[in-house]
């Protein structure tokens, strides 16, 4: 498909508008990228553009342009995407109701104030680490742990039964304590 116009030079915000430089009927311009309401890119040099001529002046013109060779080609009908043609990161809004988000590198999601997930069941899945950083840790739900659990600092309790076990109301530090047969560390074996 002939767009008529490939962008050569990187884009640049001149203070209103996403500017690039547009080779267009033989000629380099600079041509505003304008884009739907909400919607902000910086189309790689290589891109394809439309461009439209104001008021049918060649001088005054408008367009845009997208990587159209480099897009996501796994798309069904009814999916909408926004998509990085540089890093392929992406988010797809398929026509199914299911999301996407695709991060080739690391990912942030900021909130100044409060975030809410919600789902019937949810998942995390790190091929390494999971770290949480905050000053406290709330969790409201019946909690089974399959793994070892290593604790740095106090450990707050009241007493609990378990599998036979009657575990004592605990408030102190795990860190060095001193248990019934003298030894100070894990639990003594009995």
């Amino acid at each position: 498909m002939n767009y008529g116009a490939i962008q050569k030079g990187k884009p640049y915000d001149n203070g209103s508008f996403t500017v690039a430089q547009v080779s267009y009927l033989g000629q380099i311009k600079e041509v505003p990228h304008v884009t739907p309401y909400g919607f902000f890119s910086m189309p790689p040099v290589g891109s394809a553009w439309v461009v439209i001529p104001l008021r049918g002046n060649d001088n005054d013109m408008v367009g845009f342009g997208n990587d159209y060779k480099n897009r996501p080609t796994d798309l069904k009908e009814g999916d909408v995407c926004l998509f990085s043609t540089v890093s392929k990161a992406k988010l797809v809004l398929r026509a199914t109701g299911d999301f996407e988000l695709i991060g080739t590198k690391d990912g942030f999601i900021t909130v100044p104030e409060n975030l809410t997930i919600r789902a019937k069941n949810a998942n995390i899945i790190a091929t390494e680490m999971i770290t949480m950083t905050a000053p406290n840790l709330v969790i409201n739900a019946n909690t089974v742990i399959n793994g070892s659990l290593t604790v740095i600092g106090t450990i707050i309790g009241n007493i609990i039964q378990s599998l036979g076990a009657l575990f004592w109301d605990i408030d102190q530090s795990v860190d060095a304590h001193t248990h019934n047969s003298g030894t100070v560390g894990p639990p003594d074996n009995q």
